[in-house]
């Protein structure tokens, strides 16, 4: 929706308000463990350039495409990605 600037995770809860060594281990200020969906929210939001499939995506963090559908759909919900299907791809 905004290809420029900054998605200000922060605002949407998806990112700590909180900087300290409490929250070092969270993705966001009520899930604790160890940053794994902050940095699959990160990584999504890098690679989404309309080129990658959200499987590629998924195999550059190792992970499998089922563990990221929460964090497409919660990226979705906040209108930062638009997941379409690309038979393509």
């Amino acid at each position: 929706k905004c290809p420029f600037g900054e998605p200000q995770l922060g605002k949407r809860g998806l990112y700590p308000n909180l900087n300290s060594p409490s929250h070092t281990n969270k993705s966001d200020d009520t899930l604790i463990d160890g940053r794994h969906k902050l940095n699959s929210i990160l990584t999504i939001l890098s690679c989404s350039d309309g080129k990658q499939s959200m499987v590629s995506i998924a195999e550059s963090l190792g992970v499998s495409l089922d563990s990221l559908a929460q964090v497409i759909y919660t990226l979705e919900d906040n209108e930062l990605i638009s997941f379409t299907q690309n038979n393509d791809v």
